[in-house]
């Protein structure tokens, strides 16, 4: 089992910064194969619907995954919570 973050952050020049974390390869390489998927990422926002009625410009998200490797079986929210677009200001 790993843990991996899902931060999208304002950045300083009206960019946007993304950042994948985890404590281990299965945590990240699920974030990054759901960020580059069409369906994963649909469900993904659909998730994040349920919890927050709407997907925030900036927010945190903490997933628990269970992986062997690089084959993740199960990935599910564990924490989700909006960021202020004043975060770094």
């Amino acid at each position: 089992m790993d843990y991996s973050l899902l931060l999208k952050i304002p950045g300083f020049s009206n960019e946007n910064f993304m950042f994948i974390v985890g404590f281990g390869y299965g945590g990240r390489i699920e974030r990054t194969k759901m960020l580059g998927n069409v369906e994963l990422r649909t469900k993904f926002v659909e998730e994040i619907q349920q919890l927050n009625t709407e997907v925030p410009d900036y927010f945190i998200a903490l997933f628990e995954v269970k992986s062997i490797e690089r084959t993740g079986f199960s990935s599910e929210i564990k924490y989700f919570k909006e960021i202020s677009p004043n975060f770094l200001k």
